[in-house]
């Protein structure tokens, strides 16, 4: 669900009053640094751009590029989704993923012949990701390893002779229903490793990354899976793939920046890392944004026009 700074703000005038008195306690000098690919960071002298540090000073720097003021705006009034929560061996999934947001994928992408059950939000992007990789001449593509109960995940980790590919229950991405296992339906070695390389460097093209590489386990913890596609949605997937970092590496560089605005193809994207503080947030103004816990503490809200 979208939700509008301003329209929430002006509904809760009072909330803003009483959160304001608490925002307002610390100064920052808020910087815009404009960098490659024609990325802008929000950057600040603090840890992270975030509901701690709001003064008007940081609305009067941001107006000064063109970006939107900011105002607070109550967890309360927010629907969140989990889009962009982290799930590793540190940061665990809270709670089983609500059955009605769950689609059998076997009615939309190859899957062997199996039941398996997506997020809708998975499943679309991984049914254009199927359908692009034909229109493009790759190898087939089918998607397995869906969504996993906690019971499913734990018999699966006690079963594993090889726990560097899997993690102990309650630790796995496929339990939220945005991850799957992606393979090749391939007729030689050559086209089964041209269609591999076709899903690392196009996945994020359908708001997909792939999530765990031989190169970045010491972050992960996990081994390189080729085969493990986790969706996030746009803007999240192309920075990733374009600066290489982990979801762990990302959530932790929005920390440091606040965020960041990116146009891509004729669309742009405002995306704000907001640390709450006494139940307010803080969202640029007049935006639309959808709203993402980080499962570390933070949130990500994402707006694209």
């Amino acid at each position: 669900m979208r939700y509008n700074a301003h329209a929430v703000h002006s509904r809760r005038r009072n909330a803003k009053r009483r959160g304001l008195a608490v925002l307002l306690g610390v100064v920052l000098t808020a910087l815009v640094l404009v960098v490659g690919s024609g990325v802008i960071l929000f950057t600040s002298a603090s840890p992270a751009w975030s509901g701690l540090t709001h003064t008007q000073s940081v609305t009067r720097e941001l107006a000064k590029t063109g970006l939107p003021g900011l105002l607070p705006v109550h967890l309360d009034e927010l629907e969140v989704s989990r889009f962009l929560e982290l799930i590793n061996i540190e940061y665990s999934v809270e709670n089983e993923l609500d059955p009605d947001l769950l689609v059998n994928a076997r009615t939309s992408v190859p899957t062997g012949g199996q039941d398996e059950w997506l997020h809708y939000r998975a499943l679309q992007a991984m049914a254009e990701l199927c359908t692009a990789a034909r229109a493009e001449g790759i190898a087939t593509v089918y998607v397995r390893s869906g969504y996993r109960s906690y019971d499913n995940q734990e018999q699966l980790y006690w079963e594993a002779e090889d726990k560097s590919f899997v993690q102990p229950a309650g630790h796995s991405e496929h339990q939220t229903g945005l991850a799957a296992d992606i393979f090749p339906i391939a007729r030689s070695e050559r086209e089964e490793q041209q269609a591999v390389r076709w899903l690392a460097a196009n996945s994020w093209r359908f708001g997909l990354i792939l999530r765990y590489t031989e190169a970045k386990r010491r972050i992960t913890g996990i081994a390189g899976e080729p085969w493990h596609f986790r969706y996030v949605g746009l803007p999240h997937s192309w920075y990733m793939f374009r600066y290489d970092l982990t979801l762990e590496e990302y959530i932790e560089s929005l920390r440091q920046s606040g965020g960041y605005v990116v146009s891509l193809e004729g669309r742009e994207y405002t995306v704000a890392y907001a640390m709450p503080q006494d139940g307010f947030i803080l969202l640029p103004e007049g935006l639309d944004f959808d709203i993402s816990r980080d499962n570390t503490g933070g949130y990500i809200a994402t707006s694209g026009e």
